[in-house]
């Protein structure tokens, strides 16, 4: 859900660039990122529009990770 809405706001030209945290499910979190970032990065391009998707996962929460999207 998160993930839809931040490709809204980048579409729109809300902002240019944004971090946000996608909370991971308790089973097969690896999938469910790839799915999140495949989802955005689709949206984008769809757009023609140029950007840099980064993703972390810090240490100190195991529950969820941080991404960065910046439009080029």
């Amino acid at each position: 859900r998160i993930a839809n809405l931040i490709g809204k706001w980048l579409i729109n030209g809300w902002c240019r660039e944004t971090i946000f945290n996608l909370k991971l499910p308790m089973k097969k979190r690896y999938q469910e990122v790839m799915l999140c970032l495949e989802n955005l990065a689709v949206m984008l391009a769809e757009k023609e529009l140029e950007f840099d998707i980064q993703a972390k996962h810090l240490y100190h929460d195991r529950e969820e990770i941080t991404v960065h999207i910046a439009l080029k």
